[in-house]
């Protein structure tokens, strides 16, 4: 049995919707789409926080179980060079790689008559009740268009598990999966796949899975997809964050670093 809820979005500008998807046996699944507009001021970043959801999986009241999104403040958005990653450790992986049509052969991209280059990036990140960042997965690309067609793109992936407190997260799988730059935009495809045995339970595996789709179009607007799911112990307990960036220097390369201005949820009605 599953609850699917779809979210209020209207109070969050370049955020096209969110759905969430409630398990009974304490998994859930987070989706989230937007738009990335083609000249953004600054990255940008949301969170779904999960409530009322209950402590007995077998009976759990899912039609009670509340879920909210937020905007996040511009400084939580990733983590910044300069914070402090004493309480933490983190693991990483990274990839890149090019694709391009016969005809741009080896030019500089972007660099020619007709050409246009854009950049942008999109981010998951899994969190604990603590706001303590569990993984994060990246997903960069840089890509060009001529004559209003993509025929170059490429792209940089950079995933991190972290080790807040008794936590150790792990990297299971993670890069890159898919690319597309037929037609008038590009599509890029990047996962992310993460696991711990330690967060409550010791016998228990909890898993975290990252999947980003960015989207580049020809006026340099990126449409951005993310799902992002728990498995294994209670999911009520993590935060499911996902955002957009504009430029490769706005990445949070690798940090595991706490938020803490987030509120907690309010108890669903009729409880």
């Amino acid at each position: 049995m599953a609850q699917m809820k779809e979210l209020d979005t209207s109070d969050h500008s370049n955020l096209d919707g969110v759905t969430v998807t409630l398990f009974e046996n304490g998994h859930a699944k987070v989706e989230m789409s937007g738009t990335r507009p083609a000249d953004p001021s600054e990255a940008t970043g949301y969170s779904v926080r999960l409530g009322e959801l209950g402590q007995n999986p077998g009976a759990r009241a899912l039609d009670r179980a509340n879920a909210r999104v937020e905007s996040l403040p511009a400084d939580e958005v990733l983590a910044q060079d300069g914070v402090s990653t004493e309480t933490t450790t983190g693991k990483t992986g990274s990839g890149s790689d090019t694709a391009s049509s016969s005809d741009i052969g080896t030019m500089d991209h972007g660099g020619n008559d007709g050409e246009d280059n854009y950049e942008g990036g999109l981010w998951v990140r899994s969190e604990d009740s603590a706001d303590f960042t569990l993984a994060i997965t990246e997903g960069w690309i840089d890509w060009t268009t001529s004559g209003g067609e993509a025929d170059y793109v490429d792209w940089l992936w950079h995933a991190t598990a972290c080790a807040p407190g008794l936590a150790d997260w792990n990297i299971d799988d993670a890069g890159h999966s898919y690319t597309d730059w037929s037609g008038d935009d590009v599509e890029v495809k990047f996962y992310g796949d993460y696991y711990d045995y330690a967060s409550g339970d010791d016998s228990k595996r909890t898993d975290s899975y990252h999947r980003l789709y960015a989207y580049g179009n020809p006026d340099g607007s990126m449409d951005w997809d993310t799902t992002h799911w728990y498995t294994g112990e209670d999911a009520s307990g993590y935060r499911f964050d996902a955002g957009y960036f504009s430029g490769y220097d706005q990445h949070a390369a690798g940090h595991c670093c706490p938020r803490t201005s987030l509120q907690p949820l309010e108890p669903a009605s009729g409880r």
